[in-house]
């Protein structure tokens, strides 16, 4: 889905959804964190955000981290990205610092 079809998307449901899941690299000029955190300031609220990422770059990594989005690491289990986002939405957090598999 590009940027501008979530971002549709999001209209037309009314900003309605629990989480934002995004890989890190979604084409040419674009990553998943300057995604998420326009999906974010269209509703102008926090929304629990995890970042999928196979990048090892300590630039890519730093990326993510000055987010302040949760990060997971490629591959990743269908348990701990369950587990993750369940604690992000239950605690009503943008981000959390947790383990990966």
């Amino acid at each position: 889905m590009t940027l501008t079809r979530a971002l549709d998307r999001g209209a037309l449901e009314n900003w309605r959804f629990d989480a934002v899941v995004a890989d890190h690299r979604l084409g040419p000029g674009l990553t998943g964190t300057a995604a998420a955190a326009e999906i974010a300031r269209r509703p102008g609220r926090k929304i629990p955000t995890v970042i999928v990422t196979g990048d090892t770059g300590e630039e890519r990594l730093a990326e993510v981290s000055r987010s302040g989005f949760a990060m997971l690491h490629k591959p990743v289990a269908g348990d701990v990205l369950r587990q993750m986002l369940a604690s992000l939405v239950k605690h009503g957090r943008s981000s959390l610092i947790f383990g990966s598999a």
